[in-house]
């Protein structure tokens, strides 16, 4: 159980890191092309923009892979990944430390900003 859950340990962060560069590379492709943003709708799409990458990674790798994964691999399969799969985890662990490492940054930016706001001014901003 434990080889199993290494295995689908090393695999769902390969994957993570293969579908968030995908994503990302048909994220650039449709903004390339989709040229037209308004000012009112600018911050919600470069919000949708950064997070779609990461979102859809997850959504993956928790959907599809990790269910198919226990579902369907056999426990004591005995195989051995090979080196490029430790490199796409190694990837895939870097993208969800940054990411965690930025969540951090704006949380504690956002709490700054909320904090310097007098209080009757908040809702109406």
């Amino acid at each position: 159980m434990t080889d199993l859950l290494i295995h689908t340990t090393i695999v769902s962060l390969a994957w993570f890191a293969g579908v968030n560069a995908l994503v990302s590379v048909l994220v650039w492709v449709i903004l390339r092309r989709w040229r037209q943003v308004t000012e009112h709708s600018r911050p919600s799409v470069l919000l949708a923009i950064r997070l779609l990458p990461a979102a859809a990674s997850m959504l993956f790798v928790a959907a599809v892979l990790v269910p198919a994964q226990l579902a369907l691999e056999p426990r004591d399969a005995g195989e051995t990944l090979g080196w490029l799969w430790y490199a796409m985890a190694a990837i895939g662990a870097a993208l969800l430390l940054r990411s965690g490492g930025r969540a951090l940054v704006v949380a504690r930016a956002s709490r700054m900003l909320t904090a310097e706001v007098p209080t009757g001014l908040q809702y109406r901003l």
